[in-house]
């Protein structure tokens, strides 16, 4: 894995968001921004979270918290 401090991380919005792409505060207009990690690297974006987050809600599986 990949040290996080040298990762830059990118905002992903799935296709399947349906919204006004021209409302000033659309997720849309995030997509493919970089995200500016915090200072301190034990608020950096948990790497298991993010390949959790990835690999299930990315894919349209259901998603358990159980």
């Amino acid at each position: 894995m990949q040290n996080p401090t040298l990762q830059k991380y990118y905002i992903l919005v799935s296709k399947h968001v349906t919204e006004d792409q021209y409302h000033p505060f659309a997720l849309s207009s995030l997509r493919e921004k970089q995200i500016i990690l915090p200072q301190q690297q034990n608020h950096y974006p948990a790497q298991k979270a993010l390949a959790l987050h990835n690999a299930e809600v990315f894919t349209n599986k259901k998603l358990s918290l159980k």
